[in-house]
């Protein structure tokens, strides 16, 4: 373990190596891709061996597989970065937004970090289209992002929605079920809290994410797995991981991609389309086959 451990960090040190050299260019990028590939696969091999140990090689893993070419790639870079952004292991909760970020792009959908830049100057802001950038900063702020410079006036301190208003809404969540393109009074006021950057504890980030989990549309389902991070960060607790993979096998299956965590039931059984994860990855999660 020790040897697979100092083999993963000398793949992420070369990675990083080239990542950071200046004299790649059309000539030699074939070169630079089958370096990249060759290292992808070797990181496969470890985790379908199970041979991941301290969230250090979670983290190795999780960085080598978000250079990848695929969206299965980003997403598995973005299971294996959650544990070490919720352990808030260097890098981890960058890693959370960048890895779900370019999963998004992949598959098509807009990214909601803006981590991904056109710009080599990381302080330009340039995000690679597309993108939505409505998230507010008390959320990016828990992500380690920072502020964006052209919202700062518009996210002053001020009277505005409450958190306050949280458990009525969850209450009304659970009693009224969504149909197909209605959008409930209780849905709209918590996508309104969530904007206005109103979730302060764990328990709001909790609350705030059940309520969206409880819509039909997908980018409901989304903010539900971004506000089940941010609850995992804060609070740390068993549930808020068991509730990081249920909200993103949600999203997953509501466009039309796999489910990698098997939360997702119909009839006692997984519903399909299903991807499952090494066991070790669902016990980081409190998840085991048996529960599944």
């Amino acid at each position: 373990q020790k040897e697979v451990s100092r083999e993963l960090k000398e793949l992420y040190e070369s990675d990083q190596k080239d990542q950071n050299d200046e004299s790649w260019n059309e000539g030699t990028g074939a070169e630079f891709v089958r370096r990249q590939k060759e290292r992808r696969d070797r990181v496969m091999e470890i985790i379908e061996a199970g041979l991941l140990a301290d969230l250090a090689d979670w983290t190795c893993a999780a960085m080598l597989l978000q250079h990848g070419q695929a969206a299965d790639d980003y997403l598995l870079a973005h299971v294996l970065s959650m544990p070490c952004g919720i352990e808030d292991q260097p890098g981890g909760r960058f890693m959370s937004a960048a890895t779900l970020d370019r999963f998004l792009q992949t598959v098509g959908r807009a990214q909601i970090f803006t981590t991904q830049s056109g710009a080599a100057d990381p302080s330009v802001y340039a995000p690679v289209e597309p993108f939505d950038d409505s998230m507010h900063q008390t959320l990016r702020a828990l992500f380690n992002l920072p502020p964006l410079p052209e919202k700062k006036e518009k996210e002053k301190s001020g009277k505005g929605p409450s958190a306050k208003d949280l458990p009525k809404l969850l209450e009304l969540s659970r009693k009224e079920a969504v149909a197909e393109g209605q959008e409930p009074e209780w849905l709209q006021r918590t996508r309104e809290i969530v904007l206005a950057g109103a979730l302060k504890s764990d328990k709001d980030f909790d609350s705030a994410a059940r309520v969206l989990l409880a819509s039909r549309d997908p980018d409901d389902l989304l903010s539900a797995h971004v506000l089940a991070m941010c609850a995992a960060f804060k609070g740390r607790s068993p549930a808020a991981r068991v509730f990081c993979a249920e909200t993103l096998d949600r999203f997953l299956l509501a466009i039309d991609k796999k489910q990698r965590f098997d939360t997702a039931r119909a009839d006692g059984k997984p519903r399909e389309p299903r991807a499952p994860l090494p066991d070790f990855v669902l016990r980081e999660y409190g998840l085991t086959p048996a529960s599944r």
